[in-house]
């Protein structure tokens, strides 16, 4: 909100063009072979667009903001948007984004395509910081190491996950590296735990948080160096 004369002018916290473009991406762009939803998740710092669907065979993100042909994964969903006017043109839809908040941020997070708006006036009144300490006996407090801060972050924004699913997160090859700085600690921290405790080598094991991580996890900023 601003003051123009004596008249009240409300300011959008994000543009709402490129919220707008986020949103119809979402949709139009959605692996709907995934059960899961389209979903808008809004945290003291950011709020976020996700669609379930990973990117198209070809496209990264480090290509996504550059890239000058659209694909589609749904052609009848984004041929009936352009006809109702929804979308202008093809391939316009990041470079609209970027355009309009500049600050805008994609990620994807264990099968789930992720726009990032941050709310700049939230993020400086925010007395949140990335690294926790977790204490067996107590509540999450000060630092640990940067790896399983990474995995608190991420299984708080989709639980549970397997093993594959994280090492494809954070872009590992190493099955060793992911079980001795990320698994391991976390679990000998007592700040993640199995889906099926009485076989820890079940094929079809997964973590998730526990009860003391979880409400943490929930309001972890992404830590600055953090690429999926």
């Amino acid at each position: 909100m601003r003051l123009d004369g004596l008249a009240r002018v409300d300011v959008p916290e994000i543009d709402r063009e490129a919220f707008r473009e986020a949103i119809i991406n979402a949709f139009c762009h959605r692996d709907y072979r995934d059960p899961d939803e389209v979903r808008i998740a809004i945290f003291p710092d950011r709020i976020e667009v996700r669609n379930p669907g990973r990117l198209m065979e070809g496209v990264t993100l480090r290509t996504l903001k550059t890239a000058k042909v659209s694909r589609r994964r749904n052609p009848l969903i984004a041929d009936l948007l352009r006809r109702i006017h929804l979308i202008e043109a093809w391939g316009r839809g990041i470079p609209l984004i970027l355009e309009k908040a500049p600050h805008a941020r994609f990620s994807e997070i264990a099968g789930v395509f992720i726009t990032e708006f941050p709310r700049p006036q939230a993020a400086r009144n925010s007395v949140t910081k990335f690294q926790p300490r977790f204490d067996a006996k107590g509540p999450v407090t000060a630092p640990v190491s940067d790896y399983v801060g990474r995995l608190l972050y991420l299984l708080g924004q989709r639980e549970p996950l397997g093993n594959e699913d994280i090492r494809s997160a954070f872009e590992l090859k190493s099955r060793r590296r992911l079980r001795e700085t990320y698994i391991g600690p976390a679990l000998s921290a007592g700040l993640i735990q199995y889906t099926v405790p009485d076989k820890p080598n079940s094929r079809l094991q997964k973590y998730r948080l526990t009860e003391k991580s979880r409400e943490f996890a929930a309001t972890m900023n992404p830590p600055a160096n953090l690429e999926f």
